[in-house]
């Protein structure tokens, strides 16, 4: 097989290092958000809306910044699948559907660790175990741009 040149090859390449600045990015903000987040004051039985407007919106912007990152990186997950397809490999389509997979999973878990008043820690787990393989498979696809 034949590296991908060309066009299509420097455009996924462009979009996966740019995922890849957004996750180291969205890996410091988590961090932050970990050691210095504000305790939580509102009473647990709260909904998840006002605890969303009142608590991370008001009191933890970083949060709130964090979400906003994890939304942008889906998209970009969802703009490299769709680049993937137009290259016809298959193993650089199944690497970008399993990237998509996994940055889909840890946007939940992510959400619903918010909304869990970042209480459940498996989530907090299942959210950097996804992180980790988005990491990887980025890697993995531009490996496979560059070598074959």
């Amino acid at each position: 097989m034949v590296a991908i040149n060309g066009i299509k090859g420097k455009f996924i390449g462009l979009i996966l290092m740019f995922q890849i600045f957004m996750l180291v990015i969205q890996f410091i903000l988590g961090m932050w958000i970990n050691l210095f987040a504000p305790p939580i004051k509102l009473p647990l039985q709260s909904s998840p809306m006002n605890f969303m407007m009142n608590f991370v919106m008001l009191e933890a912007p970083e949060i709130m910044s964090h979400m906003v990152i994890g939304f942008t990186i889906g998209i970009v997950s969802v703009i490299i699948i769709i680049s993937s397809l137009f290259t016809g490999r298959g193993s650089l389509i199944a690497l970008a559907f399993t990237n998509g997979l996994l940055t889909l999973v840890s946007g939940i878990s992510g959400i619903y660790f918010i909304l869990g008043y970042m209480q459940n820690n498996s989530l907090s787990f299942i959210m950097s175990i996804g992180f980790i393989g988005v990491i990887l498979t980025d890697f993995g696809m531009m490996y496979l741009l560059s070598n074959c």
